[in-house]
């Protein structure tokens, strides 16, 4: 799955980053989101000038990782293997979406567009 969104009850799988299944990335191609398959962190990368990028906000989190799901609540969660959350955004907004953007930044957005949540990662051109 490669889009620039979630929708509720959509899940992201970890990823190896060597490939674009299972990520977000912005429309325009420059950002990526992914779960690392290797250490469980959720990270933003900047590829504009290398492969497979700049690293420009990670969850830190280290976690034998299981996947992230926005949530039908309007919480984007990510689960270890187990199933036991390790990150959240603590957003519960029903009919919530996450979008990759094109200026870097990760937002979830509510019914009317109305942003609950970023990673506040906006980047210059």
């Amino acid at each position: 799955m490669t889009t620039d969104r979630l929708m509720p009850g959509q899940r992201l799988n970890p990823s190896d980053g060597k490939h674009d299944e299972n990520t977000l990335r912005s429309p325009n191609n420059r950002f990526r989101l992914i779960l690392q398959v290797e250490d469980g962190n959720l990270v933003i990368y900047d590829e504009r000038y290398t492969i497979p990028g700049r690293p420009i906000w990670a969850s830190g989190e280290g976690h034998n990782p299981g996947f992230a799901v926005m949530q039908e609540d309007g919480n984007f969660v990510v689960y270890d293997n187990a199933n036991r959350p390790y990150f959240e955004t603590s957003t519960f907004a029903i009919n919530s979406l996450i979008v990759m953007q094109d200026d870097g930044n990760l937002v979830i957005y509510q019914q009317q567009l109305s942003a609950k949540w970023a990673s506040d990662t906006v980047q210059g051109p």
